[in-house]
């Protein structure tokens, strides 16, 4: 089965970009001290002479962070078979593993040998009893298997990927290579020429002088008439020679210029597509926050570049010449932008809070060498370096690719440490040392130890991934339509904590958080601490919310720091859901009044409405209000009349209504049922819009009346300050 994140990725992103744009208001937990009882962990390796080296314990190491000795840790031996394992120690986890391609960034052969590496890979990691999840990079973030630790599954999935053509970007991602390639070779011919007419400029100027003294030189012009032999001249050069070095310097400076001109869209194609991506596999990284070590990434890609600038200055750098251009500012301030950098970093921080490694694979054989592939190159070893990884270059076959990973997991270590009295949410370097001479050390560059309000953040992002940890008694989503146009649907959205989740002790706290997506790009984040006091039915969070054209998801997670219980839920559609419509109708929503029990936009309320949503039955003793916005995309030819009714055990028919909207606007079609007026049971709620005699629009709603009363409402207290 194939599922389709198309917005994922970029939900991820609003964190990755927390330090370069306007980022979202962290959850505010509301309590000024508590408890610590999470550990940070991280994983390293020790081997002696390459092979693995196991028995060791936290005597054995020196381990320095953010500049400080770590003075408490524990070191849990994960290597399998080591001999004589000590009481207490853990038997080896099963981790998490992703299978990545990034098809944007993959070439012909590329694609087929990472199949055939993954295909080698996937054994041995499942081998080890890890799991496994399959993702591919495109136009969208998509699944191709979800968390899965069958064979079966994994291979029905590699065949299907192997099948599929894609969208060209294999052959794109070709092509682009042969023409950068091209243009770097007349950058590097140009470069090669200014040297050449320099030469020629010198020894013409000189030959000029020579004849004005009367003395002798070569007959003839042009390349034939240069001498063998550099002809000397003064360290000084004379008018002629200025004037000769000044001509051919321009002539070879427009080339460049124009050759460059051509290369800077390439390039700012590429940038803007290694962003992208980037940012898509930093969310990629923080879905996997919630899930025990070991965990990684296995990257397939030929051509991500975190600094394709830097190979044009190592080609404008092949020449003297090339010095002269790069210190002229007009060629500094074009090559010094073209860089990912910040979304480079952005990822290794993520993985180094996350605890995620990467396995970095170039897809593609043995490439010619090249400025253009040393930096694809480059940026694959380092992925892999700076999060205590491997990588695997220049067609390294597949089959002795996966006995090094089957070798990587065969033998770990994992530290364990209280982050309190550490900084949050910043690198830290980290150095380990081992005290026996002899061994070698591998792990991450840098640790980051994620905050409370960070942990909270990705929660949304492992929602995206149908996170098993965040699939038991769901939120319940849903909204009510307030107004807007076809454009942009104006709408009260709720969050409503599970039934079952009644505090034992009072003053529990909720961190509670939105994100909405369309069309691929957030376009809302809202969040708020909830203090739960008493017993009751749980409290229900609204939020005012607008959601343009298009596609939209909203993902709700809420997070009870005391027992670190997650819950969390989702609701998607499209709106308008049919454009072409003269009338679009939303779903209508069903609304209740209630006393208490309400937080809007942070702030609590004495009473308001709550929506009843999908398993939320309605209460029998109380008002019933349906909303459905109906909004116009064309003037109608005649007027429009909505007509409603009940059907189920209860049956009831509205008087119809004439609606006037505005052209593009929307109206609220609002039909109320008096407390104790609806039997108990399925009921459905339809609405049909006519013109004239022909129905042009429709939508319907099933719900279920309550045979009990609710609980009485309980006592919410705002976030503490």
């Amino acid at each position: 089965m194939r599922v389709t994140f198309c917005l994922a990725a970029l939900l991820m992103n609003a964190y990755a970009r927390a330090e370069g744009a306007a980022a979202p208001q962290p959850l505010k937990p509301g309590l000024a001290e508590g408890v610590e009882t999470r550990l940070v962990q991280f994983e390293l390796r020790v081997s002696r002479k390459g092979e693995p080296v196991s028995g060791l314990s936290a005597t054995d190491l020196d381990i320095e962070l953010g500049g400080k000795p770590l003075e408490k840790f524990a070191l849990d031996d994960m290597c399998f078979g080591s001999p004589a394992p000590s009481p207490g120690t853990p038997a080896p986890k099963p981790g998490s593993f992703i299978l990545y391609f990034d098809e944007p960034e993959l070439t012909v052969d590329g694609r087929h040998r990472a199949i055939e590496v993954a295909r080698l890979v996937a054994p041995a990691l499942l081998a080890r009893g890890h799991d496994l999840m399959i993702l591919r990079n495109g136009d969208a973030l998509r699944t191709d298997t979800k968390w899965t630790h069958d064979p079966a599954v994994v291979s029905t999935a590699l065949d299907r990927i192997a099948a599929d053509p894609g969208n060209g970007d294999a052959l794109r991602a070709e092509a682009e290579q042969l023409r950068v390639e091209n243009l770097f070779d007349r950058i590097t011919a140009g470069v090669r020429e200014v040297e050449f007419q320099n030469q020629v400029a010198l020894r013409g100027a000189d030959s000029a002088g020579a004849n004005s003294h009367g003395g002798g030189g070569p007959q003839g012009g042009g390349l034939l008439a240069i001498p063998k032999t550099p002809i000397a001249h003064e360290d000084r050069p004379g008018p002629a020679e200025v004037g000769a070095q000044s001509m051919a310097l321009l002539t070879v400076n427009e080339a460049l210029t124009r050759l460059l001109g051509e290369l800077q869209p390439l390039i700012q194609d590429e940038l803007r597509r290694t962003e992208r991506d980037m940012e898509r596999l930093g969310g990629v990284v923080r879905s996997l926050a919630l899930r025990d070590s070991p965990k990684g990434i296995v990257y397939f890609a030929d051509t991500l570049r975190r600094d394709p600038g830097s190979g044009v200055v190592r080609t404008l750098d092949s020449a003297p010449q090339g010095v002269k251009l790069l210190d002229d500012r007009r060629w500094r301030a074009m090559v010094a932008p073209w860089n990912a950098d910040f979304d480079f970093q952005a990822l290794v921080r993520d993985s180094s809070t996350y605890g995620v490694r990467f396995y970095a694979v170039e897809g593609r054989g043995l490439a010619m060498p090249s400025d253009w592939v040393r930096t694809s190159q480059d940026t694959l070893a380092g992925m892999a370096l700076e999060t205590g990884g491997l990588y695997f270059l220049n067609g390294i076959t597949p089959a002795r690719i996966a006995d090094r990973v089957a070798a990587d997991q065969s033998c770990w270590y994992l530290v364990s440490f209280a982050p309190s009295g550490w900084d949050t949410d910043r690198p830290l370097n980290l150095g380990v040392w081992p005290k026996p001479k002899g061994l070698r050390v591998q792990t991450r560059s840098s640790l980051v130890i994620p905050s409370r309000a960070t942990l909270t953040q990705t929660r949304l992002i492992a929602a995206h991934f149908d996170d098993p940890a965040l699939q038991a008694r769901p939120l319940s989503v849903s909204f009510y339509p307030v107004g807007g146009t076809t454009k942009l649907l104006q709408v009260l959205a709720q969050v409503r904590l599970p039934e079952g989740d009644a505090p034992a002790a009072r003053d529990t706290l909720w961190d509670i958080g939105f994100d909405v997506v369309s069309s691929g790009e957030i376009v809302a984040h809202k969040s708020s601490g909830v203090t739960w006091r008493g017993n009751g039915q749980p409290p229900v969070y609204q939020t005012t919310l607008v959601l343009p054209a298009g596609p939209y998801e909203i993902v709700a997670v809420a997070h009870e720091p005391a027992t670190d219980s997650i819950r969390a839920g989702r609701i998607s559609g499209t709106w308008p859901p049919l454009p072409a419509d003269p009338v679009t109708l939303s779903l209508p929503a069903l609304a209740q009044p209630q006393h208490g029990g309400i937080v809007l936009d942070g702030r609590v309320k004495a009473r308001g409405i709550i929506v009843r949503g999908e398993g939320n039955p309605v209460d029998p003793r109380a008002s019933i209000a349906f909303v459905t916005a109906a909004c116009v995309e064309g003037t109608p030819d005649a007027v429009l009349r909505a007509e409603r009714r009940i059907v189920g055990e209860t049956e009831v028919a509205f008087a119809p209504m004439t609606l006037t909207p505005d052209e593009g606007r929307c109206v609220q079609i609002r039909d109320l049922v008096a407390a104790n007026s609806l039997g108990v049971g399925r009921l459905t709620y339809f609405v049909r819009i006519f013109l004239g005699d022909a129905e042009i629009a429709s939508q319907e709603l099933p719900f279920d009346v309550a045979g009990v009363s609710a609980p009485s409402p309980e006592v919410i207290a705002p976030p503490a300050k």
